[in-house]
């Protein structure tokens, strides 16, 4: 617990249910790695928290591991990886890359996904409640019945992004692009869509209680047996379609 894996190179590795509590893997190159059920809340894949690093520099250099400024900003390969099921609670992964990586199931609560790169992620089910992907890369996402409630998802990337019948309520989509997404059977009670680009989104049989659509694009979505009350806001000039009650 608590290894200090910096800028390893463990491509293709076996760690499958390996507890890496607190584990230091800046750097780290994981492209096709097994962590299946492995256990890693409060991991540190790439901090941007200057002192952070100031700490990092001191224990590396102290174990004779790195020269004055050396410290680099290649962010983590985590491509292909497959997380199904593991715990990243609190974990930060900013600005990670991780295109068509596995997180089935896994809980990314809490976690710190700053302009990762998700792009063909699979995270169905995944637990992100509370998590930070702002400015993330999730195009072509798979987020099916995975729960982000109260995530803050700014400035995010969707575009044809899946995510029928997640768990959406109190999540932030300002000025987030989720142009031809699936939102169909969601929950977006208290959702905040301010200012997002929703053209032919699907909204089918979505829960839009309270919806915050102020400023959004709404060309070409589809609004099928969707629920919204009085507390939803819709755009500017927008004639709202009929709630199913």
């Amino acid at each position: 617990m608590g290894v200090n894996l910096f800028k390893a190179q463990m491509q293709r590795a076996n760690l499958t249910e390996a507890d890496l509590t607190g584990a230091n893997l800046q750097c780290v190159n994981l492209r096709g790695a097994n962590l299946w059920k492995a256990n890693m809340p409060g991991v540190l894949l790439n901090s941007e928290d200057p002192r952070a690093k100031q700490a990092l520099m001191r224990r590396l250099r102290s174990r004779g591991r790195v020269r004055v400024g050396a410290f680099p900003n290649q962010r983590s390969n985590l491509t292909h990886t497959n997380f199904e099921q593991a715990n990243l609670v609190g974990a930060d992964l900013n600005g990670s890359d991780l295109e068509q990586a596995r997180l089935i199931n896994a809980d990314l609560s809490d976690a710190n996904l700053y302009a990762v790169n998700l792009k063909m992620a699979d995270l169905t089910g995944a637990n992100l409640r509370g998590a930070n992907l702002v400015n993330a890369n999730m195009q072509r996402v798979r987020l099916m019945e995975a729960s982000l409630h109260r995530a803050n998802l700014e400035n995010t990337d969707l575009t044809h992004a899946n995510l029928r019948a997640a768990n959406l309520q109190g999540t932030r989509f300002n000025v987030a692009n989720l142009e031809r997404a699936n939102l169909a059977a969601a929950n977006l009670q208290d959702a905040d869509l301010t200012g997002a680009h929703l053209k032919d989104t699907v909204f089918a049989n979505a829960d839009l209680r309270g919806t915050n659509l102020e400023g959004a694009t709404l060309t070409g979505a589809s609004f099928a047996n969707v629920h919204w009350d009085h507390k939803t806001i819709w755009p500017h000039g927008f004639t709202p379609p009929s709630s199913r009650y």
